[in-house]
């Protein structure tokens, strides 16, 4: 996503999270600010969170963020996303059973391919939402103005 992006994360150590986050908004501002001879902040506002406790809700953030690249103006502005697999940069190429360059925890993600269905099924239950209200049922995990994802909203 050219102006955000979104991680689905797992913490393993009490304030861990925002000490990764820190780690990689700090390490690629001072790269980026060295290879464009620039000085400064990059991102206008510090990262968002929130916990996810359940794992229906956690199945439709998934499924929020694969097809956001895909509902988003700014990552498709002349509509040429038309699946979420077209998008180079997410995992849903690795959760559909497709191959990705993306290094992610592989028995984590079997565990919840599994839970989903099988790839199959996870990509159905995805791809059912083309067209619709991406937010539906998970209003109240979503940090940002969801009207520029819904095509209908």
């Amino acid at each position: 996503m050219p102006n955000h992006f979104h991680l689905l994360l797992k913490p393993v150590a009490t304030g861990g999270i925002p000490r990764f986050i820190s780690d990689i908004s700090n390490s690629h501002a001072r790269y980026f600010n060295i290879k464009y001879e620039r000085t400064g902040r990059l991102f206008q506002e510090t990262y968002k969170a929130k916990e996810i406790s359940s794992e229906p809700s956690l199945m439709q953030v998934i499924r929020y963020i694969h097809l956001n690249p895909v509902f988003s103006s700014k990552t498709n502005p002349k509509k040429a996303l038309i699946k979420p697999q077209d998008y180079p940069y997410s995992s849903y190429r690795n959760w559909i059973g497709q191959q990705s360059q993306l290094r992610l925890d592989q028995e984590e993600l079997e565990r919840w391919i599994s839970y989903s269905g099988g790839p199959d099924k996870y990509r159905s239950f995805v791809e059912s939402k083309i067209g619709g209200d991406v937010t539906h049922g998970i209003e109240d995990l979503i940090l940002e103005s969801p009207q520029h994802l819904n095509p209908k909203g």
